[in-house]
């Protein structure tokens, strides 16, 4: 029987039972909010994570859906376009919503100027051209991996995370060949991975409570374990003051790492079980964050570890998912349950 990581099922159930109390309800950002949002065309789609394009467009998995959005800044407009899924991982798998679910969440630029994504269901990798709109596809070795999160690597390879096969892959694109490598901690469930200025390949270890890092010349995998038990590194997206910070969903707190010596450091966000999801840089260096559970955007300053909170004008239970800088001089991000992309602008 296919298995589907705890995580999947954590972030599923949310969504889930969030929609059956609130609908499909959208909330509208005053006029003179520095908010934006843009609903999305397929009735509960799941945005998910979100990527500033080559094409300076925001693109957008789906995770409740086999598509990609893609949304124009300046208009506004948004487009979707379909990625061919087949249910490997759970064929029998039927739920109460009006489309195939595919867990379509992974995406980022790589560096052959294409949008990649990870298709968790199907077991894919794959990228679409921003020009022609073509969607390429490629299986992953191992069944049932539940493909989760992708970024490029400096040997010209996309590398990906396997959090239900505990594996960390690597898509040579010079040669089409898929590379596998093994966590060492057993069912650590690397969700997430992150390209270093330190030449490594970085990923959080949502069951094992570490952060890993991939040696891209040595392929040697070290983990780091974080001090404060159960608190599930979810997403590790950003460098700065030469730290990498991530998000620890039940540990309520923004954790750094220090590339030289690899101590880590804990920042508490001031709202109690807030479940920070997601985080990125600015250009100024300071860390921004979503609160998936308080329906926050958190800022924290690098240089003295002070955090601020802004509350995002929305529903209770919109669940945030995912924060990226983009464009515009802006933080945009996702929410699962009100089925729409918004903007945060800093200007």
């Amino acid at each position: 029987m296919c298995k589907i990581k705890l995580y999947h099922l954590f972030r599923l159930g949310i969504l889930l039972i969030i929609i059956s109390v609130f609908g499909s309800i959208s909330a509208a950002a005053a006029e003179s909010s520095p908010f934006t949002f843009y609903n999305s065309r397929t009735p509960l789609s799941g945005p998910c994570n979100l990527v500033d394009g080559p094409d300076g467009a925001s693109w957008v998995a789906e995770v409740l859906a086999h598509k990609i959005a893609r949304v124009d800044p300046k208009t506004g407009k948004l487009e979707e376009f379909d990625i061919p899924t087949s249910l490997e991982v759970a064929p029998h798998l039927r739920l109460p919503l009006p489309q195939p679910i595919s867990f379509l969440c992974g995406i980022n630029n790589g560096p052959d100027g294409r949008v990649w994504f990870t298709n968790a269901v199907s077991n894919q990798i794959g990228r679409i051209d921003p020009r022609t709109k073509k969607v390429e596809t490629w299986r992953v070795p191992t069944r049932a991996s539940m493909v989760e999160d992708i970024f490029p690597g400096p040997d010209h390879a996309m590398y990906f995370a396997e959090p239900a096969s505990n594996k960390i892959g690597r898509f040579d694109l010079s040669t089409g060949k898929i590379t596998e490598y093994s966590v060492p901690t057993i069912a650590a469930s690397p969700i997430g991975v992150f390209a270093a200025s330190d030449g490594g390949i970085w990923f959080p270890e949502f069951t094992g409570n570490k952060i890993g890092r991939l040696d891209v010349k040595t392929k040697k995998v070290s983990e780091f374990t974080l001090p404060t038990p159960l608190a599930t590194p979810f997403v590790l997206r950003a460098e700065s003051h030469g730290s990498l910070w991530f998000t620890e969903f039940t540990g309520n707190k923004i954790g750094q790492i220090d590339l030289a010596t690899k101590k880590i450091t804990e920042h508490t966000v001031p709202t109690p079980l807030s479940g920070p999801v997601s985080v990125t840089k600015s250009p100024d260096g300071n860390i921004y964050f979503d609160e998936g559970l308080a329906n926050k955007i958190g800022e924290l300053d690098p240089s003295n570890g002070k955090i601020s909170e802004t509350a995002i004008p929305t529903i209770p239970g919109a669940f945030p998912e995912e924060i990226r800088f983009g464009p515009g001089n802006a933080v945009w991000f996702t929410e699962l349950v009100t089925n729409r992309i918004g903007r945060l602008d800093l200007s």
